[in-house]
């Protein structure tokens, strides 16, 4: 008996892995910038990306990771930007009422409330701001991925589009945590 012939590995592994990993790279990258990446950028991006991976940037791999970039970073633009000034109104509403609570909670404790009592109550309020920001993220991210044309989103496959999908969104929703960070919580209720 003979061994089947085996095909010879390919740089970076098989295409598609390839393909995936270049999409990973050049995502983050293009998230990275926080101006559209000119031509010249862009094109320096994706060679950039495809050296990472060992695979030649007019590879078809390439060409796909770049056709699937665009494709989840227009999903992305339809479904997380349109959205984020609303998004910021309600979570100021939802870091408002959550303050309100716990400042009426120490307020009934006067003056017998101590200094790790109003840092827990200001942990409670960034705590909310970061569940409604995980929550929406989540949702958003299910968004971004029915926004992939079917076309594109079969060819990733569930696991690629899902990776990329939260990143895009994570990227974009990650600075609305600092809609209330601990210091600026705590002094307030001192105030």
């Amino acid at each position: 008996l003979s061994r089947p012939p085996t095909k010879p590995p390919t740089p970076g592994g098989d295409p598609s892995d390839a393909a995936a990993q270049i999409a990973t790279t050049l995502l983050q990258e293009q998230l990275a910038s926080t101006t559209a990446l000119s031509a010249a950028q862009a094109h320096a991006a994706v060679v950039r990306a495809a050296a990472a991976v060992g695979v030649n940037v007019a590879s078809s791999d390439t060409r796909q990771a770049q056709e699937w970039v665009e494709k989840v970073l227009a999903a992305a633009l339809a479904v997380v930007d349109t959205n984020l000034t609303p998004l910021a109104d309600h979570l100021r509403t939802i870091i408002g009422d959550r303050f309100a609570k716990e400042l009426r909670a120490l307020q009934a404790k006067i003056p017998d409330v101590s200094e790790s009592e109003v840092v827990d109550a200001a942990k409670k309020v960034v705590q909310a701001l970061g569940a409604a920001v995980d929550d929406v993220g989540a949702q958003f991210a299910g968004g971004v991925e029915e926004g992939v044309p079917p076309a594109a989103a079969s060819q990733m496959g569930k696991a690629l589009l899902r990776r990329l999908s939260a990143e895009a969104v994570r990227s974009k929703t990650e600075p609305l945590r600092r809609l209330a960070e601990l210091e600026e919580v705590q002094e307030r209720i001192w105030r």
